[in-house]
């Protein structure tokens, strides 16, 4: 049985970040990070937004537009809060539109 893997395509501005972003995520955890005061609430925000996420996906596939679109719409605080965060750590509104997170 041969499984093939799903294939998307980016662009390379976004390409590069997340190859320098698993970078940096490698250096983080090699300096102890998970022992840093702020991890756990990080964490816990991480996975609030992508159950979060998972949530609207699902409802998106099951339910008429309108549905979704109420979703999608209780989503939009914690995206507001990431987008704020990646911009204070220096990420462009280029690669956040590229990300889908800006229009």
């Amino acid at each position: 049985m041969t499984h093939m893997s799903e294939q998307i395509t980016i662009t390379k501005l976004l390409y590069d970040s997340l190859q320098e972003n698993s970078k940096w995520l490698q250096c983080l955890r090699a300096e102890g990070v998970h022992e840093w005061s702020g991890y756990d609430a990080a964490t816990a925000r991480y996975r609030e937004f992508g159950q979060m996420k998972r949530e609207c996906e699902r409802r998106a596939a099951t339910t008429r537009d309108v549905d979704a679109a109420a979703a999608v719409h209780a989503v939009e605080p914690a995206v507001d809060d990431t987008v704020r965060a990646m911009r204070e750590a220096g990420w462009s509104d280029e690669l956040l539109r590229e990300m889908g997170l800006l229009q």
